[in-house]
């Protein structure tokens, strides 16, 4: 459940880089701001807030995710997560991640991934606590160069989407624990039905992500049982001068849905480069 969660944010903070990395005049500093509340079988679970700055050939996203309602008091956790790197001005090279951490708690455990991208020809990865004493096998460095963490790694595919006006694409991924493969494909037109939890109701375009399992993940069987299927997400146009962003994000498993939905959304211009943790 703590590695769903860090999924879904990843995505969702990898289409917020997408707006800042596309939209016109992107070499002027900005801001953009998204918060989600995440519902899991009817009930609220979580809140999630993203936010990316770009001052011209550098980004940063940050996502916060923390429990809230019922399930928040009975089962409480915090999620800090931040990705850093460059990205040329008006040119199609991936992003390049230099930095990537994620702070958890989760049933009073504290949780560190940390992943420095710019030391060493190889990644320095730090994780606390470690596979051994996580129920799962580490991930051989073979296995771990050449890849981005999620977030870039979202914004890599969506940004490919933008050029060739589909949801396509398969990028490499280490999350700190877990390797696999995101999958991108396009679906096509869709319609976001109105609802009280967002301000958007109207048409989209819907693609799915999916993941490939590689290495990394727990022993335990029960993580498959948990497992939901492809993630469903609607794209829509909601600010001005900016790329479609996603409205909606649903994923289901055997026992529950889990709906995402975007409840707010901020654009501003001038942000002082203070931000940028460079």
């Amino acid at each position: 459940m703590n590695e769903m969660r860090l999924s879904l944010a990843g995505f969702s903070a990898g289409a917020v880089a997408l707006l800042l990395a596309t939209s016109a005049g992107a070499s002027q500093q900005k801001s953009v701001e998204i918060d989600y509340e995440v519902w899991a079988g009817g009930l609220q679970a979580m809140s999630l807030e993203t936010r990316m700055l770009r001052a011209q050939d550098r980004y940063r996203v940050d996502v916060t995710v923390e429990s809230a309602g019922m399930l928040g008091r009975l089962f409480p956790f915090k999620l800090n997560a931040r990705t850093q790197g460059t990205r040329q001005a008006e040119s199609r090279d991936n992003p390049r991640p230099e930095a990537y951490e994620v702070r958890s708690k989760w049933r009073d455990q504290d949780r560190l991934v940390a992943i420095d991208y710019a030391a060493a020809a190889r990644p320095l990865v730090k994780v606390d606590p470690p596979a051994e004493d996580d129920n799962r096998d580490p991930v051989p460095m073979d296995q771990i160069v050449g890849t981005v963490d999620p977030m870039s790694a979202v914004l890599t595919l969506l940004e490919q989407t933008a050029v060739l006006g589909r949801c396509q694409g398969e990028i490499p991924v280490f999350d700190g624990r877990r390797r696999y493969d995101m999958v991108v494909r396009h679906i096509g037109p869709a319609e976001v039905s109105e609802t009280s939890y967002s301000p958007y109701a109207g048409p989209a375009v819907e693609c799915r992500a999916g993941m490939k399992k590689i290495g990394g993940f727990w022993h335990d069987t029960k993580e498959d049982e948990h497992e939901y299927n492809e993630l469903r997400i609607f794209l829509a146009p909601i600010l001005e001068d900016v790329p479609p962003v996603p409205v909606r994000l649903e994923a289901k498993n055997d026992f529950f849905s889990i709906i995402i939905h975007m409840v707010d959304a901020r654009l501003s211009r001038g942000v002082q480069p203070a931000g940028l943790d460079f």
